[in-house]
């Protein structure tokens, strides 16, 4: 079948948000914080080996739509073609794009098939106590 066949794509499109759904449902489930479980401030999205937005779960839209930027830094640093299998990155710079502060965390994983990256996986959250001298807060000295 053609790439261009309609069926196939809305088939593929309809696999991607389902996988990046049931991702989203997964720090719901085992976070132990409010913000995360209750809110919920998280955001989930399936890439291309390039990190361009292929497929995304539910959550907050500004944190789907900063997952590429954070997967193409990854790429950036680390080189497209030496990711190996189980490697899991995770970044929360927002210097560099894929996050807008510190306490906001994104890891990714590379998925490989024979030894080649086609795809990455990438969930963003709020991690409301890190970072800071006390507890909930993002200032450090």
């Amino acid at each position: 079948m053609p790439a261009e066949d309609p069926i196939t794509l809305a088939v593929n499109q309809s696999g991607l948000a389902a996988a990046a759904d049931e991702m989203f449902s997964m720090p719901r489930k085992t976070a132990m914080s409010p913000i995360i479980h209750e809110v919920p401030d998280v955001g989930t999205g399936i890439s291309d080996e390039a990190g361009n937005i292929a497929g995304s779960g539910a959550g907050i839209p500004s944190f789907v739509g900063a997952l590429d930027n954070a997967v193409k830094r990854i790429i950036e640093i680390h080189g497209p073609d030496n990711n190996r299998d189980g490697d899991l990155f995770a970044t929360s710079d927002p210097s560099h794009g894929g996050v807008t502060r510190p306490s906001d965390v994104v890891v990714a994983q590379p998925v490989l098939f024979e030894g080649t990256c086609i795809a990455w996986t990438a969930s963003i959250v709020h991690w409301s106590n890190i970072g800071g001298m006390t507890p909930g807060s993002s200032i450090s000295r």
